[in-house]
């Protein structure tokens, strides 16, 4: 069995089409976008970017994948219901919504698809233009021949699934059974960097949950699937010949008032950051108390509230722990902050002078945070008396695989929430201001994993008013210092898609070189097993001469370096022994495109041409000058030759072609080595190597190397 499905791509992939904007449905969609005005007309014209490069429902049928590429909490789902949308105004009538893993997330979907449709208000006006169908209670119980007739009479259709093979076949099964297979049909997949991909790529098989989305997508000969991300690693990285290989991507910039990783870890700390001390990284242990990170973290959190009333700002004010994945874990925090929250809901109400004080410097704690960051000063003694009632009107809330039940944010204002796994993904806590998280596991995590917990991310805005000045997340310093990590590797990623989008380069024909951390893999190696990784600060040399081991052909190789070069002034630079010839800032494109892709890209000569490709790619996806130094390695020596002597092998492997350093710093005749000349610079050796053996004289043997060990790219070379 094959790890991955593979697709003959057809012809007219790249074709695009006029999206109609002035349609009925996405006039009801935008009129309940919880944004501005110039927001709402970014948002919908992304989505119409999207769905112009899906397969055009006035066209020849056609199968199309694309990518929808967001940040996390960015309002995403804001696109992907536009998305859907403008499908309707444009003559695609069936949606498919495949709306998360769990099933909180489909009830988290299925609620945002009624709201933004005013599905509810059209039953009341006995409107039955959309019908909202669902996999979960078998579509409503209704037959394939009436949804077929729901179809022909020229209604609308929605179907939303859960992520999983059994609702997938479901879907198959009743879009065949209504014959609706061969008409137009978008598909949805949130959050299409999990679960969706094959799982099983290194044992060469096929994941179940694949298989069926392959299936779905083969079985529907007219229709687009659209993967919804803000961690597309995977999608990205997984074989172009992959059947879920995106075609295009669409990347959706988040509104002005988002808050995301250049707000919150554009350095290692920023403002909105707090220090939980090494020491201090115990509310897991039952033996422990609770450490002062934590009553400071919840005092910050209810005191922040409180200054949203005094800005009349009554609204659900919330506080997210993230202590581990396992759902013990969690049983242990929430009777710590219970016990916690008992106490001072206690101390508020003593008329003891020492215990009522033990309560205001409980207060006292978020308050000195607080006032960092808040233009307003407000008396600390109006606070307190806030903070008596506030201390009681919470809830404690568990949202894990034991308890997934949806997060009601009714009766309270302040709700704590609790989790792992269910809330790193999908979920969002509503009005989000203080998190408090301990996860960090040991060795080396998968980068968009870790991104996805980032659920502090988003729009800190409630009833016109910003409240980010009252957002504070606690996490050690370790963890500080990967998430800023983080969010250079996700400019990274936009950095490569752009730069792409500025060459003109299809999607398939991208080349995907990120600047990975080397804290991080980019994504699960049980998806992408095939990873390339160039880490810079090394030389690579060539090893063989195979293809260059006649004369006539060096003759054109080195006719080709001279024509090149000879634009550019050299110097010479002196050593006891030799001189090399140094031409300084050479076009790095033109000697790639020129010389390294014609003459020494063929395999057998043994030359990591990629590393090459990938450090010229690092300049140019960071707008950074691609200039090279080329240096002719002992154009003179002291002999009066050119050159250097190499034995070569019987298989044309040849010696080491760098020479190394030569007696000691200080000695006259001192010479640190080829390897440690010129090292802040890109730089190319062209060593002139003779071998009588084999009478071929002037071999343009080369090294090349790339400066910063700091850098890593990852990815693949196309």
């Amino acid at each position: 069995m094959e790890g991955i499905l593979k697709r003959v791509q057809s012809e007219d992939v790249a074709q695009r089409w006029t999206v109609k904007l002035d349609g009925p449905e996405i006039g009801v969609v935008r009129s309940h976008l919880d944004m501005g005005e110039s927001e709402k007309d970014s948002t919908i014209l992304s989505a119409a970017r999207i769905l112009g490069n899906c397969s055009n429902p006035h066209g020849k049928p056609m199968r199309k994948v694309g990518l929808a590429i967001g940040k996390v909490q960015s309002g995403k789902t804001s696109n992907y219901i536009s998305l859907t949308a403008l499908a309707f105004d444009n003559d695609i009538n069936i949606v498919v919504i495949f709306g998360g893993a769990s099933k909180i997330l489909l009830r988290q979907t299925n609620e945002r698809v009624n709201d933004n449709f005013d599905i509810e208000k059209r039953m009341e006006n006995d409107d039955r233009s959309i019908a909202v169908l669902t996999t979960s209670n078998n579509f409503e119980g209704l037959s394939s021949d009436t949804i077929e007739n729901i179809y022909r009479s020229g209604h609308k259709i929605i179907i939303t699934a859960l992520k999983s093979y059994t609702h997938i076949k479901k879907v198959i099964k009743m879009l065949q059974l209504a014959n609706l297979d061969n008409k137009p049909i978008l598909i949805i997949d949130d959050e299409g960097d999990q679960m969706t991909l094959n799982g099983a790529v290194k044992r060469g098989e096929a994941t179940t949950t694949y298989r069926e989305f392959v299936n779905l997508f083969k079985d529907l000969s007219f229709s687009t699937f659209i993967s919804v991300t803000a961690t597309p690693e995977a999608n990205l990285l997984i074989s172009v010949e992959d059947e879920l290989s995106p075609d295009f991507c669409e990347l959706i910039n988040p509104g002005s008032a988002y808050s995301g990783a250049a707000t919150f870890h554009g350095e290692k700390y920023t403002k909105y950051i707090c220090e939980i001390p090494d020491n201090e990284n115990v509310i897991l242990d039952e033996d422990e108390g609770i450490p002062e990170s934590f009553e400071k973290a919840v005092s910050t959190f209810f005191v922040g509230g409180v200054i949203r009333d005094l800005r009349g700002d009554s609204s659900t004010h919330s506080m997210l722990i993230h202590p581990s994945s396992k759902i013990i874990d969690h049983r242990k925090v929430e009777k710590k902050v219970s016990a916690l929250l008992n106490k001072y809901r206690e101390y508020a109400g003593s008329s003891e002078i020492d215990i009522f004080s033990r309560f205001k410097h409980f207060i006292k704690l978020g308050y000195d945070e607080l006032v960092k960051t808040i233009p307003e000063k407000y008396d600390f003694e109006l606070i307190v008396e806030k903070m008596k009632t506030a201390i009681s009107d919470y809830r404690i809330v568990v949202v894990n695989g034991e308890n997934d039940s949806e997060v009601s944010y009714k009766y309270v204002k302040y709700y704590i929430v609790i989790g792992g796994t269910m809330v790193e993904r999908g979920l969002t806590v509503k009005k989000l201001a203080v998190t408090y998280i301990v996860r960090n596991n040991k060795g080396k995590e998968n980068a968009d994993t870790v991104l996805q917990r980032c659920r502090w991310f988003g729009y800190r805005v409630s009833k016109g008013m910003s409240y980010l000045d009252l957002c504070r997340v606690f996490m050690t310093d370790s963890m500080a210092e990967n998430y800023h990590k983080l969010k250079l590797i996700e400019d990274s990623i936009w950095k490569c898609i752009k730069y792409a989008e500025r060459e003109g380069k299809t999607l398939k024909e991208m080349d995907r070189l990120f600047n990975i951390s080397e804290h991080f893999n980019p994504t699960r190696t049980n998806v992408v097993p095939d990873i390339q990784i160039f880490k810079f600060g090394s030389w690579k040399s060539q090893k063989s001469i195979i293809g260059m081991d006649n004369q006539s052909t060096i003759d054109s190789i080195n006719s080709d370096w001279d024509n090149l070069l000879k634009d550019y002034a050299s110097q010479e630079e002196e050593h006891p022994n030799f001189v090399h010839k140094v031409y300084k800032n050479v076009n790095f494109d033109d000697v790639y495109e020129k010389i390294i892709e014609k003459h020494y890209s063929n395999e057998d000569i043994r030359l990591d041409t990629k590393y090459i490709k990938s450090a010229l790619g690092y300049l140019k996806i960071n707008d950074l000058k691609p200039l090279i130094d080329i240096y002719i390695m002992r154009d003179k020596t002291k002999s009066g030759g050119h050159g250097e002597e190499r034995h070569i092998f019987e298989d044309k492997t040849i010696s080491n072609i760098m020479q190394g350093r030569n007696r000691n710093e200080g000695d006259p005749e001192y010479y640190p080595g080829d390897d440690k000349l010129n090292l802040e610079n890109y730089q190319i050796q062209i060593h002139a190597v003779y071998n009588n053996e084999y009478q071929l004289q002037n071999i343009p043997v080369i090294s090349f190397y790339a400066p910063n060990n700091t850098i890593r790219m990852v990815g693949k070379i196309v």
